[in-house]
């Protein structure tokens, strides 16, 4: 994210996920420390974790946020 910095983490259940799977979106939220005005950054990672050992689902997702 360049020189942007992490400012939040939050996890909420996935609303894609395959049969008999527990899925769940990590979203991280980065900002700029120099510029305020810039749109934060949010970048979202869906994890299934009905193993023992968690993978991820896809692709991460990068987009603008206010």
């Amino acid at each position: 994210a360049g020189s942007m910095q992490l400012d939040t983490i939050g996890v909420e259940r996935s609303p894609f996920c395959r049969v008999d799977s527990d899925c769940w979106d990590v979203k991280l939220k980065f900002f700029d420390p120099e510029n305020d005005r810039r749109a934060k950054k949010i970048l979202r990672y869906t994890i299934d974790v009905s193993d023992i050992m968690p993978v991820t689902m896809g692709q991460p997702r990068i987009w603008d946020a206010l």
